[in-house]
């Protein structure tokens, strides 16, 4: 099951694998109510809140990897001055933070145009969040955000930064959605350009003189994902100098329930709708018939969840 768990969560699974029992809060958790039903954990005789460890915890804990997850968490919660009583962050986001941090190519950059004023808070939340409003002002989120980039505060305007990874001897570009893939080195290895204006932020694209390359569009596979798609695929048209059309790749990625993943994830499909409302003419029939599947299915696949390599045959290269 999909977890979707805190940071509260976590630590107070980890004191149960520790110490054996919590007094923490945490029952009214859907992956905890799972272990309370199926008897990893429960309630203290005679009391309604400590949970305590039964025998078949252990192997569970490590069977799921929470001990490495709890580890790594709080390792880097630590070592980022984030670690305190009322840390309040999700799991999803202590993922998202970690991979700011680690992302040196970028970050150098997302720090320098923070500072210079070509990127907000609006725009960091949509790259790495999912979100333009996912980093709310004054929250403890936006506060780790800035202390992860080094920087005091995010500029007052709305600005959203265009990034661009590129390669010595590029052979086309593949315009992301978020901003994960441009921040490997898989796809500079691969003579692969890589360009990430971050989702709704298409006004760095109307603004292109010319495409040098074939392009091609890496996305989140739901409704919000693809509209956007199509509001791009109309700003490339309108390139006058380039050297294709745009082209949307054919995910590999994981299909997850989007009501699972509901807490990171808001975009829905309108199943009343035709294809929910997408225009049938800019895909292939193979990426229809995905899209009837995920509709039909209530899924969708995220962008991230892509095996790049398998990818790249997309591209003709």
């Amino acid at each position: 099951m999909n977890k979707q768990l805190s940071w509260k969560e976590i630590k107070a699974l980890h004191q149960l694998f520790k110490d054996g029992q919590t007094a923490m809060k945490i029952a009214g958790h859907p992956y905890i109510k799972y272990l309370i039903e199926n008897r990893y954990i429960g309630f203290k005789r005679g009391s309604d809140k400590i949970l305590i460890a039964n025998s078949t915890f252990h192997d569970k804990y490590i069977e799921e990897q929470l001990e490495e997850s709890y580890a790594r968490y709080y390792s880097f919660l630590a070592e980022n001055e984030l670690l305190f009583s009322y840390t309040s962050l999700s799991e999803f986001e202590i993922k998202k933070l970690i991979q700011l941090k680690q992302s040196s190519n970028i970050w150098e950059e997302l720090k320098s145009n923070i500072q210079a004023g070509k990127e907000s808070r609006k725009g960091v939340s949509n790259k790495y969040f999912k979100s333009a409003k996912h980093i709310k002002k004054g929250s403890f989120l936006e506060n780790a955000v800035l202390k992860v980039l080094d920087i005091e505060t995010f500029p007052q305007n709305e600005n959203q930064g265009f990034y661009r990874v590129p390669c010595k001897n590029p052979k086309c570009i593949i315009l992301c959605e978020n901003i994960y893939f441009l921040t490997l080195s898989i796809a500079p290895q691969n003579n692969i350009e890589l360009w990430c204006a971050g989702g709704n932020n298409t006004t760095p694209l109307e603004r292109l003189p010319k495409i040098d390359y074939p392009i091609y569009y890496l996305c989140d596979w739901d409704f919000h994902g693809l509209s956007i798609y199509e509001r791009i695929y109309s700003i490339i048209e309108n390139v006058t100098d380039k050297k294709s059309s745009i082209h949307l790749i054919t995910p590999n990625g994981k299909k997850e329930g989007i009501e699972q993943t509901s807490n990171n994830h808001r975009s829905l499909w309108n199943s009343k709708s035709q294809l929910s409302g997408l225009k049938k003419s800019l895909y292939q029939q193979d990426q229809i018939e995905l899209i009837q599947q995920l509709v039909r299915n209530n899924e969708w696949i995220e962008e991230e969840s892509n095996d790049f390599l398998e990818i790249i045959p997309q591209t003709n290269l």
